[in-house]
């Protein structure tokens, strides 16, 4: 056996039988995570589920890793990011990380707690909030949460994409701990990227709600829409499908490995590349919050948004999730 698999294994099985200890937090715990390494579409979820309690007069606290970021090893809270200009996101999201940032950016009045020991944070940023802000968040959206088990959770959600295999754990494959670990799920977000008719390669837990949601982007105005694609996030075949989805022609493409950092040099050999193609150089908002503040380029630079789309499944997951946390 796999003697990742088997970690993973003694480790959920000191959880479940009480040898290794979840802390409970004082205000409710919705954990989105994943079963595989990334790319499924996790961070566009946590930031429409942010943006559905914030519509409702609830102020959500995000918690966070802050992977690559300064202070992953350490702590950090973002700041309303709504008040920085944007080419102060770079120095930011090197601090925070790329995905705190991005979450904070398009969650206005939000902030993302970022540390490796994400408890002993989330404490610590309610205090910092409460006594130096005034801020009293209501709730706390564990991000990448499914094996953080030090953290009590109120739900347990897991991300599965239709465009990832489920066969064989890291180094292997991409999962994380075996598909039999999905039993400690309450509830699944299938993510489809334009493939909604592949069908899953694993089996989910029966009894157990299970919601399909569908992504898209929105194209910038380019009067050629022809585009060269940069990206450093765990999916990158799905980005280049969104785009030729939206009605993008793609001619080319480079792909970093997930929150890699840019250099000016690589940017401008790939905008002369796209000039010769007459074409544009387009990047996911992600990347952008890493090149927002690098100015020393030859031709434009776009970028995109990666979101949920509004379907008639959101208003019925709404009210599923309403259903399971109890807000004051």
């Amino acid at each position: 056996m796999n003697p990742f698999g088997i970690a993973a294994k003694f480790r959920n099985q000191f959880y479940d039988r009480g040898w290794l200890r979840s802390e409970a937090l004082p205000l409710p715990v919705i954990s989105v995570g994943n079963l595989t390494t990334g790319g499924t579409g996790k961070t566009p979820i946590v930031i429409e589920i942010a943006r559905h309690f914030l519509k409702k007069g609830k102020m959500p606290l995000v918690l966070s890793r802050g992977y690559r970021g300064e202070l992953e090893r350490s702590f950090g809270v973002t700041p309303l990011i709504e008040r920085y200009p944007e080419a102060s996101l770079t120095s930011l999201s090197e601090e925070y990380g790329d995905e705190p940032i991005l979450i904070a950016k398009n969650c206005p009045g939000v902030r993302v707690v970022v540390g490796k020991n994400r408890y002993e944070n989330a404490k610590e940023a309610l205090l910092r909030l409460e006594q130096i802000e005034g801020v009293k968040p209501d709730l706390f959206i564990l991000d990448d949460g499914f094996q953080h088990r030090k953290i009590k959770r109120d739900l347990d959600l897991v991300v599965i994409s239709r465009n990832q295999k489920h066969q064989s754990l890291i180094p292997f494959g991409k999962l994380r701990e075996p598909v039999s670990s999905l039993e400690r799920a309450q509830g699944f977000i299938i993510s489809s990227k334009l493939d909604s008719r592949q069908e899953l390669d694993i089996e989910l837990p029966p009894n157990k709600p299970v919601f399909e949601f569908e992504f898209e982007v929105e194209l910038p105005p380019s009067k050629e829409n022809r585009w060269v694609l940069i990206s450093a996030i765990g999916d990158p075949a799905s980005f280049k499908r969104l785009v030729i989805g939206a009605g993008g022609e793609v001619v080319g493409s480079y792909e970093l490995r997930d929150h890699d950092y840019y250099t000016d040099d690589q940017i401008n050999a790939w905008m002369k590349e796209a000039e010769g193609k007459n074409a544009r150089l387009l990047v996911t908002e992600k990347d952008w919050v890493k090149i927002a503040s690098m100015s020393d380029f030859d031709h434009p630079l776009y970028y995109c948004q990666l979101k949920v789309k509004q379907t008639p499944v959101l208003p019925e997951f709404y009210n599923w999730l309403d259903s399971q946390i109890e807000l004051n």
